[in-house]
């Protein structure tokens, strides 16, 4: 509570003049026998005093952006992040945003504006999110023309900062070798501005750039694509990295972080299926290379082993050390899961299938494959696998699925993949069949990798 006192304004034989205010804002007033325009005068003069204390009390806020540039690829949407600090309301606050000094946005008590039909559709703030501060602006179908200095700012505060937009697409790496004790990898990615550098090592550290032969292309709009090949022996088996960074930031596409850890696959591993794992719906061929789903229960035994929940089945053979790989006709499916399962997983009851329960599992589901972290990874295809490669490295504790057909690498569990491991599989719900490929099947691609017997 308040209490303000105004001397020498009373009549002769009257007390002060007393405002008295609580601090949820309410006024009482005492003493009422001032002539009227002296008690407005007072009011005005109390409301005045609160008003430059609220402005002063906003001072102390600030807008807080990243100090590092925000990497955008064509054609996807970003998010230039923006907050105020300590966290206040910025629902009946004015924002806007500006690219290049020039206003593409502008936000005030619920009302947004578009100085440019260019950003209309395309620009926004995460309403639900104002309340907490956050006026991070999305951008959707980042395009070339985007390109620039983005500043954020609010009318209570003259603190910004820059956001620069780059433009790169995730890199992406497949084999394309003949027969023999090479093999050669190609590391490509699109979309990139200004022109990237694209560099290849070893996880120990060692340099592999000069042995590459990499080409560069620019497109219609002036991004520049950029395809490297290297060839490789299993001198280089401990894995080797492609990184591909801005020549100007010098920041990769994904936090920094190397984009896609690179596998040898040279040993074709015999996987059978094992029907006392399976799910009562699913039927076993007898030489364990194929199964499919019968939709209803068979007279199978209940056992420890067995799945009740997920229509899962697992390999026989179980993997703790070495490297392994493995192949899956999944042609014309519409829905499978493939991956690894750890020994001590549970395998009753719907339980959840992330890496911390130990399962490390790729999901198609209609045209949609997902890696299943947590939480999920939705992939991008060039086409739907016909056929996917399974490169299990225990001793690297890595996880890695292949489109055979095109050697397009489609995703990396990279790091504790752990444990005695076990190939697990589910043929989908339409009833064809999923299919183990064996060394020395003509559909099998696995002949172009040395066979370990």
């Amino acid at each position: 509570m308040a209490v303000f006192h105004f001397p020498g304004c009373q009549q002769e034989g009257e007390d002060d003049f007393v405002l008295l205010t609580h601090v949820d804002g309410d006024l009482s007033v005492f003493n009422r026998a001032l002539p009227l325009p002296e008690v407005i005068h007072f009011y005005l003069f109390f409301l005045l005093a609160l008003l430059k204390f609220s402005i002063s009390s906003l001072d102390t806020f600030e807008i807080i952006v990243p100090n590092n540039p925000v990497v955008g690829v064509a054609g996807k949407s970003l998010i230039l992040p923006c907050r105020i600090s300590p966290t206040l309301s910025a629902v009946d606050m004015e924002i806007t945003w500006s690219r290049n000094s020039e206003l593409i946005y502008g936000y005030s008590s619920g009302a947004e504006k578009f100085d440019d039909q260019y950003w209309k559709g395309r620009v926004g703030l995460f309403t639900d999110e104002l309340q907490n501060g956050n006026v991070s602006l999305r951008l959707q179908d980042v395009r070339v023309s985007d390109l620039g200095s983005y500043t954020c700012n609010s009318r209570f505060s003259s603190f910004h900062n820059i956001l620069e937009l780059r433009f790169g697409e995730e890199p992406r790496l497949f084999l394309d070798s003949p027969p023999g004790n090479e093999i050669k990898l190609k590391c490509e990615s699109q979309g990139w501005f200004p022109k990237p550098v694209l560099r290849w090592g070893t996880l120990m550290g060692q340099d592999l750039t000069t042995r590459a032969d990499t080409t560069e292309n620019e497109d219609k709009v002036s991004l520049v694509g950029v395809s490297s090949t290297l060839w490789v022996t299993e001198r280089d088996r401990h894995g080797v990295i492609c990184v591909i960074q801005h020549s100007e930031t010098k920041s990769s596409i994904q936090c920094g972080c190397i984009s896609l850890t690179v596998v040898m696959l040279y040993v074709v591993s015999h996987v059978t299926l094992d029907p006392d794992t399976a799910h009562p719906h699913l039927v076993v061929s007898a030489d364990g290379r194929r199964v499919r789903d019968q939709h209803k229960d068979q007279n199978v035994p209940d056992t420890p082993l067995r799945f009740d929940t997920w229509c899962f089945v697992l390999g026989r053979e179980s993997f703790t050390s070495g490297q392994h790989y493995w192949e899956v006709d999944v042609k014309d499916k519409t829905d499978w899961y493939l991956g690894v399962i750890s020994e001590s997983a549970q395998r009753k009851t719907r339980v959840s299938l992330k890496p911390w329960s130990g399962y490390w599992i790729v999901r198609l589901n209609s045209d949609e494959l997902t890696a299943l972290t947590d939480p999920e990874t939705p992939l991008r295809l060039r086409a739907i696998p016909q056929k996917v490669g399974v490169y299990l490295d225990c001793d690297e504790g890595r996880l890695s699925f292949y489109n055979v057909e095109d050697r397009w690498h489609i995703y990396t569990f990279n790091g504790g993949v752990t444990g005695k491991l076990y190939p697990l599989f589910e043929p989908g719900m339409e009833g064809e069949e999923l299919k183990i490929l064996q060394p020395g099947d003509k559909t099998n691609h696995s002949d172009q990798h040395k066979e370990v017997v």
